[in-house]
């Protein structure tokens, strides 16, 4: 047979790992979240394999290389940006020529995700 991938959504009122378990009862297959512990519970029998959210490690990357310009990090968000279209050195220089004065909780902006717009002459 072949392999049939679906998206859905289930919102609950709280942020249980019981409400993931019950709805998720007698699935297998992989499943993609992000890294909340509460999760975790599905993956110990390894009925369901875990796929991690893309957009959460690049936020982690993007943190890395604000910290410190990690080269790894670095590479990684220009290797986003090529994934999305989006020339990575245009990127790169929006970026750090905004990144100064860019407020905290604008930051997901700056990622080179689809949607986000960069110019080099902005």
């Amino acid at each position: 047979t072949a392999e049939q991938r679906i998206v859905m959504f289930d919102c609950q009122p709280g942020r249980s790992g019981g409400y993931a378990q019950t709805f998720l009862t007698g699935f297998t297959g992989t499943l993609v979240v992000d890294d909340y512990a509460g999760y975790k519970a599905l993956f110990a029998t390894g009925r369901i394999k875990e796929a991690g959210c893309l957009t959460h490690v690049r936020r982690k990357f993007f943190e890395q290389y604000k910290v410190n310009h990690h080269p790894l990090a670095k590479m990684s968000l220009l290797q986003t940006a090529k994934l999305n279209g989006i020339e990575p050195f245009t990127w790169l220089h929006f970026v750090l020529t905004h990144l100064p004065t860019w407020k905290n909780s604008q930051l997901d902006q700056l990622l080179p995700l689809p949607g986000n717009t960069f110019s080099s002459s902005t």
